[in-house]
């Protein structure tokens, strides 16, 4: 008989102990729910799958943050700007470019640590959960490296094979995923199309793998041979691929699969797989690839007996986008249904190409050029749809409903009323930002510049003050952009310049190349979106391009906030003779900081309770200056930077305003 799935129940409670280890509250809570879970189905069994769950879990505390200053070990992966090496079980990341090193060097580093950074926005890159995942306990800074040797590897072997190859890069990204810089417009067309999955090394790709050497050793050897020598190709390519995460949760579970022991079902098979895959590191909830394999193979099963149930994998897939990517494309399934064909015949003959030392070059150049061709042929039609990051709740409605439809389809109930639920939570989701009773003026950390977001409740109105700007990224595409997705905004009324700045303008132009913008002011009296008055203060003559800036007046949430732009002395010295009663309950701190501005006049007159300050660290002009923050000090102005406090949210509903910051200052 089947174990009746207990590696499943095992899996769910090492999962919940795991959230417990590194979440806390919110793990027990999830642990208490699974337990619950887990006693309705076994009663009195629930102790000892729960006291087996507790013993694996002690491999959590074994994870390796190895102490010191200097590590020798062997360089597993090198980036553009940092690279790994791992010694014994303990794996680091060193920041800093290296362009000799390469994978499979021995190396000794001295090194001094580095704070994994956590976001300064909430769309950002997590850092910390990154590296993580990929299983580094340390990052450090390179005082002294040399490199004292060299180890050869299978992948290396395997690289060498496609050195002279006209297809190189698309090589090693389809059969190693190795990305490289020449394809980042391609595997960026693949994110458009929501069809990055099938290109990207994962089970498929295992299991494609399977299918043909199946195919071709059955032609020369027994059964049983066949399946050995499978064993092996699949052992030999999974140890190619090392830290491919989806890549060895399918080989497991082939491992699994392929041992003779007839009771363990597909589900107790995954279990035990994401077991192995917890005790070997705790954190790999935090690697999407984890995410996604686990979560996809389990909608697999699930929906494995329903005729459409491509259908039910590309809608439980769609929550998953939606959560980290905040916008989905509908199209998606149908462009996979036209290029999975594709990938089934370019693995193979790329594979074939790279063992017979690049006998078919020339026709894989010509299979990839079609390829590229027939992307950006379908890019035309593609558009996504942004839903914002959906709250947890939207999160569990959308699966219960979806799973209730899947499973009254498979058990021939009446499932009209499981797929009215489920219309009803995508329509949910897709509302719920326009839904939102409370609004928000938000700081937005674009480095050494200025940008600011008002967004008024049930988004009446969205507004940006400043754009920022820098020479080194774009601050639109890489900052502003998804957090505005992030929140569920598909479109801004308005963006209000400042001045004339690169720091508060820089990033306009890619940010109307790539975001729905319906007018830009540089100047104005007074405005009104969303029955929101904004009142420009500053029509004072000047030479100098800062004290040109508009300063903005609004009321929201019962407070007032008047925003200095760069705007100096001179101009805070007009605005107390022109405005003799002016008050403030949050000031936008003038020029970064910088002590051209936020006189003690000015100050003493105006009486926030709040400064905020839009600044980088470690920027070359020294802001925000000391004698600025004493000052805001002494008149006891809570300050918030976001050089230390990340973006700063200031949450308001009627008369209420709340605040929160994206790092604890």
């Amino acid at each position: 008989m089947p174990l009746g799935y207990v590696g499943f129940d095992l899996f769910l409670c090492l999962l919940a102990m795991d959230w417990c280890f590194i979440f806390g509250l919110p793990g027990i809570l999830l642990l208490l729910i699974v337990l619950l879970f887990v006693f309705g189905r076994r009663g009195r069994q629930t102790g000892w799958i729960f006291g087996l769950a507790l013993i694996l879990s002690l491999t959590f505390f074994t994870f390796p943050r190895p102490p010191g200053t200097e590590v020798s070990g062997v360089v597993e992966e090198v980036q553009t700007y940092r690279f790994f090496v791992k010694d014994g079980r303990a794996r680091y990341a060193f920041e800093g470019e290296f362009p000799d090193l390469k994978e499979g060097d021995r190396v000794h580093i001295t090194y001094h640590a580095l704070e994994m950074e956590t976001p300064s926005n909430d769309s950002d890159f997590n850092e910390k959960h990154y590296l993580l995942g990929k299983g580094v306990g340390i990052k450090g800074e390179v005082e002294t490296l040399q490199v004292t040797g060299h180890q050869w590897s299978l992948k290396e072997w395997f690289t060498s094979r496609l050195a002279n190859s006209g297809v190189r890069d698309a090589s090693e990204y389809l059969l190693l995923g190795a990305k490289s810089e020449s394809l980042s417009e391609t595997i960026g067309t693949f994110q458009t199309l929501a069809v990055l999955h099938l290109f990207t090394i994962s089970g498929t790709h295992l299991s494609l793998l399977e299918k043909i050497s199946k195919q071709i050793f059955s032609f020369f050897f027994s059964p049983r041979v066949s399946r050995y020598l499978i064993l092996l190709l699949m052992t030999l390519y999974a140890l190619i691929l090392k830290g491919n995460l989806a890549a060895w949760r399918a080989y497991w579970m082939f491992l699994f699969q392929f041992l003779p022991i007839k009771r363990w079902n597909t589900l107790d098979r995954l279990g035990l797989t994401g077991i192995i895959m917890l005790c070997m590191n705790p954190y790999v909830i935090f690697h999407l690839s984890f995410v996604f394999a686990m979560s996809l193979y389990f909608a697999l099963i699930i929906f494995k007996h329903d005729r459409r149930s491509e259908l039910f994998l590309f809608l439980f897939s769609l929550m998953i986008q939606a959560y980290f990517q905040y916008e989905v494309n509908p199209l998606g399934m149908l462009f996979s249904w036209i290029l999975a064909p594709i990938v089934d015949l370019l693995f193979p003959i790329f594979l074939l190409n790279a063992l017979t030392g690049l006998w078919f070059d020339g026709l894989c150049v010509f299979l990839w050029q079609i390829l590229e061709n027939g992307l950006a042929f379908l890019a035309r039609f593609s558009f996504t749809i942004v839903t914002g990051q959906p709250s947890i709740w939207l999160f569990l409605l959308y699966y219960a409903a979806l799973l209730g439809w899947g499973y009254a389809r498979t058990f021939r109930r009446s499932h009209w009323p499981y797929g009215l639920a489920f219309v009803g939570a995508c329509l949910l989701i897709y509302l719920s930002p326009l839904l939102r009773p409370y609004g928000e003026v938000t700081m937005i950390d674009v480095g050494q510049g200025d940008s600011f977001l008002i967004s008024l409740p049930y988004q009446k109105a969205n507004i940006l003050i400043d754009t920022g700007g820098s020479l080194y990224t774009d601050v639109a595409t890489k900052t502003l952009i998804p957090y505005l997705k992030s929140r569920g905004i598909r479109h801004l009324d308005a963006v209000l310049i400042s001045h004339d700045d690169f720091d508060h303008s820089g990033a306009l132009e890619s940010l109307q190349a790539n975001y729905p913008v319906e007018a830009v002011y540089t100047s104005f009296e007074t405005l009104e979106l969303g029955g929101l008055v904004i009142r420009n203060l500053n029509h004072y003559p000047a030479d100098d391009n800062n004290d040109t800036s508009q300063v903005l007046s609004f009321w929201l949430g019962g407070y007032h906030y008047l925003m200095m732009g760069d705007a100096s002395i001179a101009i805070e010295s007009e605005l107390i003779k022109e405005y003799p009663e002016l008050k403030c309950d949050v000031l936008k701190v003038s020029h970064h900081g910088s002590n051209t501005g936020s006189s003690a006049d000015f100050l003493a007159q105006i009486q926030p309770q709040i400064g905020l300050v839009s600044v980088a660290r470690h920027n070359l002009y020294g802001h925000p200056h000391e004698e600025v923050m004493s000052r805001l000090n002494a008149y006891g102005i809570r300050t918030y930077l976001t050089s230390e406090n990340g973006m700063v949210h200031l949450y308001f509903k009627d008369d209420q305003t709340w605040l929160k910051t994206a790092k604890k200052g």
